[in-house]
This record gives C-alpha cells, sequence and structure tokens, in this order.
C-alpha cells in the first residue's frame, strides 16, 4: 500500500514539477514571441511605408514632371504683309504663345524667309527671346521663356523684297522638339507673301 502511494506521490510530483518547470518556458516563450512579433510588425509597418514613401514620392515626382511637361503647348503665329514691293521694307511679326499649363523655358524658335525676301534686322523681342541673322533667309532664336495660360513672346522682324515672286515665310517653335508638349502640329505659323515690282 505505502508502495503504491509512494508511486503516486512520485508520478504526481513529477507532473508538477513539468507543469511548473513548463510554465514559465511557455511563457517566457510567449513572451519572446510576442517580443519578436511585435518589432516584426513594426518594422513590417515600418517597411510598406518606408517602401510606399519612397515608392509613391518617386512615382509622384517622376509624374509631376511628365504630367509638367505634357502640359505645355507651344502655339506659332504671323501677322506680315501680303506682298510686298521689290526694293521695299516691310514688317513681320511672329507670336509664340505657351496655351498651356505650365511653363516653357529655353524655347528656340526659327523664321525661314523665301528666296525673294531677305532678313534685315532683328526690331524687338521680348520674354527672352535672343535673336541672330543667320542668312539672309534665316533667323534664329533662343532663350524664350513664356508662362502658363497664353503667356506669348514676340519676335519682330524687318525683311526686304529682292525679287518679284511668290513665297512662304515659315516660323517654327520649339523645331527640334526639344521640349515636351501635348501636341506639335501648332508649332508652326507661316505667311504667305508676294513680292511685286512697282511701275
Amino acid at each position: 500500500m505505502n508502495r503504491v502511494v509512494f508511486t503516486l506521490l512520485v508520478i504526481a510530483a513529477v507532473t508538477i514539477a513539468t507543469l511548473v518547470l513548463a510554465r514559465p518556458a511557455a511563457a517566457s516563450c510567449q513572451r519572446i514571441a510576442d517580443c519578436t512579433l511585435k518589432p516584426s510588425r513594426v518594422s513590417a509597418a515600418a517597411a510598406i511605408r518606408g517602401s510606399s514613401g519612397v515608392g509613391t514620392s518617386s512615382v509622384s515626382t517622376n509624374a509631376t514632371a511628365h504630367i509638367s511637361a505634357i502640359l505645355r503647348d507651344l502655339m506659332a503665329f504671323f501677322m506680315g504683309p501680303d506682298s510686298i514691293a521689290v526694293g521695299y521694307d516691310d514688317e513681320f511679326l511672329i507670336t509664340v504663345r505657351n496655351t498651356g499649363l505650365t511653363a516653357a523655358h529655353d524655347v528656340d524658335l526659327t523664321v525661314a524667309f523665301p528666296e525673294m525676301i531677305a532678313a534685315e534686322a532683328i526690331l524687338w523681342t521680348n520674354q527672352g527671346f535672343a535673336c541672330t541673322l543667320v542668312t539672309a533667309q534665316t533667323v534664329r532664336c533662343t532663350g524664350g521663356s513664356m508662362g502658363p495660360n497664353n503667356e506669348q513672346g514676340l519676335v519682330r522682324i524687318k525683311a526686304r523684297g529682292t525679287a518679284a515672286g511668290e513665297g512662304t515665310v515659315v516660323g517654327t517653335a520649339n523645331p527640334n522638339r526639344t521640349l515636351t508638349e501635348v501636341r506639335y502640329d501648332n508649332n508652326v505659323a507661316t505667311k504667305h507673301v508676294r513680292v511685286v515690282v512697282l511701275r
């Protein structure tokens, strides 16, 4: 009988000892798990925020730059005579207008005259355009800067009729398409001119 009781007491002691020893280990393990998981969750959240933040910032910056670029829209217009007499001067005014929503800087402009008309002088410019007479038939302007919402740059050129005939004066804004725009088909302005001989 004592032997049975002793055996039962030993089993009970072992069981209790196992439970007591197991409980701290389990609790400790649970706390470690908490300590491990919490930083992991924080790290994951931080990683998500960091990834999202960097990604969003990068995408946002690129998107903004791209949108800014495609929201430019330059248009060219010509004003000038329908006819010029041989040996006489007249004036041509070309307008470059930015109809877009973002500014256009470092705008180039070329003006090409037909062979019977010779450019003689740049009379006036604005919006930063600096123009030079490359040849008697070619004017090149650089450095134009137009803000959004129809701000415009003007270039006034004096030209002379040199021989009888007909031709077209062509002005092209952003001729090399170095600036990204919404469209390019409105960058060219033309003016058909007759050069006549007075009798």
